[in-house]
């Protein structure tokens, strides 16, 4: 069977639906999928969708925007100096981390069991929200919206169940200033007699 290789912004597009909608139609359709890795870290998914049911109009711009996801691909060049800032997670935050991970995983048993969704979520949120389920958890974030849990449910799932991928990383990388050494590169890049666009000078 053909198909084309589609991340959910590219089902969003094509075939007009919110994000949620598209995630829902990708779940019933029962589309297979595949993860791919970026060359700096992180990774996407790609899900496998039946030409056969992309709307005609859109399967030349759906192989184009594949195309455009490959195009993103850089390719290492050992000469350049990785000057990638590593975010150093604080202890705590690995912590509160774990037990939102715990969390998710109760919401993914109790789902197995009742195979509905979002009575799983809401099961396992009144439980949580009476303090009867990860005290510890509940002590640092109190009480949670069936919407905040979903989001967690789909980050963490979304990661391949990577608990890191529910910490909170907004306020350290807010600090994060370029350093005179790392402003003196990028100027020598865009300074270049090949001109060099920003864009480009800052994925280097």
């Amino acid at each position: 069977m053909d198909f084309q290789e589609l991340t959910i912004q590219d089902v969003q597009k094509v075939f007009s639906k919110s994000r949620d909608g598209a995630y829902r139609m990708a779940k019933l359709n029962n589309w297979d999928y595949e993860f791919k890795s970026l060359d700096k870290g992180g990774r996407f998914k790609l899900y496998k969708v039946p030409t056969a049911i992309i709307p005609k109009e859109e399967v030349v711009a759906a192989e184009a925007i594949s195309d455009a996801v490959k195009a993103e691909v850089v390719e290492y060049d050992p000469t350049i100096e990785n000057l990638m800032p590593e975010i150093k997670i604080p202890e705590h935050e690995l912590y509160r981390a774990q037990l939102k991970a715990e969390l998710c995983e109760k919401v993914i048993s109790e789902f197995h069991k009742i195979k509905v969704k979002k009575q799983a979520v809401e099961n396992v949120l009144d439980a949580y929200n009476r303090g009867m389920l990860i005290p510890e958890l509940f002590r640092l974030e109190d009480t949670r919206t069936a919407r905040t849990l979903r989001m967690w449910l789909r980050t963490y799932e979304e990661s391949g169940r990577d608990f890191k991928s529910l910490t909170r990383l907004s306020k350290a990388s807010a600090q994060m200033k370029a350093t005179e050494k790392e402003q003196n590169f990028l100027l020598g890049l865009l300074l270049d007699a090949n001109r060099i666009k920003i864009g480009s000078a800052i994925r280097k």
